[in-house]
């Protein structure tokens, strides 16, 4: 049994026994309380992979080990990483910059693309092509939106990358 209380009590109740500080934090911690888009995307992926066959492929369980989430953002971000590189190699001491502005852009491609393609729930794909899709729409969503090094950031790119993302997960989920 829970050490802090029942399980016969609803979360609203127990929210009510928590100081005030805590209290806003549970009802952000709750998944009971989450945002409904997640929890109907997650709804979706359970209804598809229920629907799949039941059979264990050490292929494809291979796959997913070696294309794991971080070494797609990796791939899909290599072009930015690569600026990078070529920035320090003609880099200088009476330099200002240090190559700043290509860092800070690998770093956001690596966390906006990291964070589209959990949206995605890469990590929960069942074929070989449908995680090759995710990672091909994830790369060219961000190409279009953002530029090729991901020199455009502003609100509305990202609100266009987000609509694009949420439009190729139902392709992806279907």
């Amino acid at each position: 049994m829970w050490p802090f209380g029942s399980g016969d009590k609803d979360t609203a109740e127990l929210a009510k026994e928590l100081p005030q500080d805590l209290q806003s934090f549970f009802g952000a911690a709750d998944p009971a309380t989450r945002s409904g888009a997640d929890s109907s995307k997650d709804e979706k992926v359970a209804e598809v992979l229920a629907k799949q066959p039941q059979g264990y492929s050490h292929e494809f369980a291979a796959y997913k080990r070696d294309e794991s989430l971080k070494k797609a953002v990796a791939v899909n971000c290599a072009e930015i990483q690569q600026a990078v590189v070529a920035c320090y190699q003609g880099w200088s001491l009476v330099s200002t910059n240090h190559c700043m502005d290509e860092i800070k852009r690998a770093t956001r491609c690596t966390e906006v693309q990291q964070r589209a393609l959990q949206r995605m729930r890469y990590a929960d794909c069942y074929s070989r092509p449908q995680c090759q899709y995710m990672r091909t729409v994830v790369d060219r969503l961000f190409t279009e939106n953002f530029g090729q090094y991901g020199e455009r950031v502003d609100e509305e790119a990202e609100k266009a990358f987000n609509r694009g993302v949420d439009a190729a997960f139902e392709r992806a989920w279907r």
